[in-house]
């Protein structure tokens, strides 16, 4: 989670805060209806060399630091959904609106 937050810091300094949801297609169109931000990396597309997180968060922020960066994953790499704020109260409170909008049974 640090790598994630240096990184989206380089692009907005008032970054500071980062939290990992468990990914599912279900929560991606919630996602979209709470007008959050959100931007994805396809792992297979990682250049040799890179760190994933470094090279995935910033080919997301690159015109601004999204509300949430997800990736669908890779072999042997999980898939994850990455809510992204200014401070963890933001970020907590994103991932409370977003928890009121799905339901364990889309999981």
């Amino acid at each position: 989670m640090a790598r994630i937050v240096i990184t989206a810091m380089r692009f907005d300094p008032r970054i500071r805060s980062a939290a990992n949801i468990r990914f599912s297609e279900a929560i991606l169109p919630e996602l979209d209806n709470l007008l959050f931000e959100v931007c994805s990396f396809d792992r297979e597309n990682e250049p040799p060399g890179v760190q994933t997180m470094d090279w995935g968060v910033a080919s997301c922020c690159r015109e601004g630091v999204p509300d949430v960066i997800y990736d669908r994953g890779a072999v042997g790499k999980e898939p994850m959904i990455r809510v992204l704020g200014e401070d963890p109260v933001t970020v907590a409170q994103n991932i409370l609106k977003l928890s009121n909008r799905i339901t364990y049974a889309q999981l």
